[in-house]
């Protein structure tokens, strides 16, 4: 499908560590992703994109380098922007059905969360309350550097549960918060394991699960998992105009790349 849009990119590309993608040297490719790959699928995807747009990586002052695109086809500078942050394993390209309709309205902005997508990967703290004032940081630091005073925040899965912590800590820049089938979690029960006798086996799997991110499994089948990934994540889930590889190849190599 040909698309009206028009795209400015920066011309230095964010590089993955080719160790996580090759057996012996590069010989033979066992997770068959790369970020060519990923660029290549969030192209293809954008393509269904009708209104002009603008994509590029914002620096942040933390070194930081963010995808990013913006949108305008309200014809009005002056209105508050939305900025929509996705959720676990996605990017920008998983809310292609939306970019026209609501840059239509006012100004648009989404990008890719640290760690996911075409954005910076580096290793996060293990302790889960570090690793949240991380990303809400991120998202602030794009925030500056954007240049984005107010925003009406849409938050939806894992990005509903940051946008709402980012609310909290940064309540003057948000007009106002959308919140889209979010996370939540309840507080952790640091005495659960002590009140259950659960059998040993049952211990040690756990402490050996708690160790892999939870999309591992996805990046240990390797090639042998992509065709039951498809049938899983893609079909009878999207619109009927969509019903081809583009979506689910931008979810597939965004899925296996966030895994470096």
């Amino acid at each position: 499908m040909a698309s009206a849009a028009q795209s400015c990119t920066e011309s230095n590309e964010l590089q993955l560590d080719s160790r996580d993608n090759y057996w012996f040297g590069g010989w033979l490719r066992w997770v068959p992703t790369s970020n060519e790959m990923l660029r290549a699928a969030e192209e293809k995807i954008l393509g269904y994109v009708r209104n002009t747009y603008r994509s590029w990586f914002v620096k942040t002052k933390s070194g930081d380098r963010i995808r990013t695109i913006f949108m305008n086809n309200s014809e009005s500078d002056d209105k508050t922007p939305i900025v929509l942050v996705h959720g676990m394993a996605g990017g920008i390209g998983l809310w292609v059905q939306n970019l026209d309709a609501l840059s239509n309205v006012r100004p648009l902005y989404a990008f890719d969360l640290i760690g996911f997508g075409r954005s910076t990967r580096r290793k996060f703290p293990s302790n889960a309350d570090d690793s949240e004032k991380e990303f809400v940081n991120s998202i602030e630091e794009w925030r500056e550097e954007v240049g984005v005073d107010k925003m009406i925040l849409v938050g939806h899965s894992l990005g509903g549960f940051l946008s709402y912590s980012y609310s909290i800590h940064y309540p003057e820049r948000v007009k106002h918060l959308i919140l889209v089938d979010p996370w939540g979690f309840p507080e952790r029960d640091v005495d659960f394991y002590e009140k259950h006798d659960f059998p040993l086996w049952l211990k040690v799997v756990r402490q050996i699960m708690i160790t892999f991110n939870p999309l591992s499994g996805l990046r240990a089948a390797g090639p042998f998992g992509k065709k039951d990934f498809y049938f899983i994540c893609i079909q009878q889930r999207v619109n009927q105009q969509l019903q081809d590889d583009k979506l689910f190849f931008i979810i597939y190599h965004a899925y296996k790349c966030i895994l470096i």
